[in-house]
């Protein structure tokens, strides 16, 4: 109900993905998504989901600009990764920045996160009581310092992840519905189709 009180109409993908974030029993859940397919969307809505239930929600973000969006999803507490490393660094705990209670750890766009500031940020959040959420796309470029950990989590792991793991993979950005096929079949690794298509 609280998805529909706000006038929002998720696909089906973005319902499990959704879903996934706010109700599997899991303390970490990871949605691989392509570009465009609206994880900040989610983010959002779950968001909404967690506020209701009176459960703070600390974004994590790679860029000054990710945490922009998720600002402005909605996600009003949220901080670079390499923020709150130093605010750890610092012998601060994470729940310092929910009021006090550990609440949910919202990363984006992890495939961006460079590993050391990943796994301190990631660890530290999980032994203070927080459950982990996350997004990725591993086919996106990464930094070298990344070194691909979410990838390697996302495929090498997937079974053991199970429901645990949500695909995204509907692109919802391009109005066009040739343009979203092209851009489908590009995030699938069938580059001719999008070339054709350009």
């Amino acid at each position: 109900p609280m998805i529909g009180d706000h006038g929002a109409t998720p696909n089906r993908g973005q319902l499990a993905a959704i879903r996934a974030f706010t109700r599997t029993p899991s303390g970490t859940v990871l949605i691989e998504a392509n570009a465009g397919t609206g994880k900040t969307y989610v983010a959002g809505l779950a968001n909404k989901v967690w506020e209701h239930e009176g459960i703070p929600v600390l974004g994590a973000a790679p860029t000054g600009k990710a945490v922009t969006e998720l600002k402005a999803a909605g996600i009003e507490r949220s901080r670079t990764f390499a923020s709150l490393a130093n605010h750890i660094n610092q012998n601060r705990p994470l729940t310092e920045l929910t009021g006090g209670v550990p609440g949910v750890l919202l990363g984006d766009e992890l495939t961006m996160v460079h590993t050391r500031e990943a796994e301190l940020v990631l660890r530290t959040a999980v032994n203070e009581g927080f459950a982990v959420r996350g997004m990725g796309h591993s086919a996106q470029l990464q930094s070298v310092q990344a070194g691909g950990w979410f990838k390697q989590v996302t495929h090498q792991h997937k079974d053991e992840l199970g429901e645990a793991l949500v695909r995204l993979d509907e692109v919802i950005r391009q109005k066009s519905s040739d343009e979203r096929k092209a851009l489908n079949n590009l995030a699938a690794r069938a580059p001719h189709k999008w070339v054709s298509y350009q």
